[in-house]
């Protein structure tokens, strides 16, 4: 890490978009997940080890990339 970013932090948010009755329900109304390109069934989601993986570099080092640093 170079010194001058030392202060920069990033997060991810696993996993995207899930096709779920959210946004019908909410205070305000809002976007229906169902209908988003991409969206995810909840069952695909549920079972998907690498969205409840405590360190997603663990999962990603079988993908065949390089490996984590």
């Amino acid at each position: 890490m170079r010194p001058q970013f030392s202060g920069i932090h990033a997060s991810v948010v696993l996993p995207g978009v899930v096709a779920t009755e959210f946004g019908n329900n909410a205070l305000h109304g809002g976007p229906d997940s169902k209908a988003m390109p991409g969206a995810q069934p909840v069952d695909e989601v549920a079972t998907a080890k690498y969205y409840s993986a405590e360190d997603v570099s663990e999962i990603e080092a079988g993908f065949g990339g390089p490996p984590p640093r």
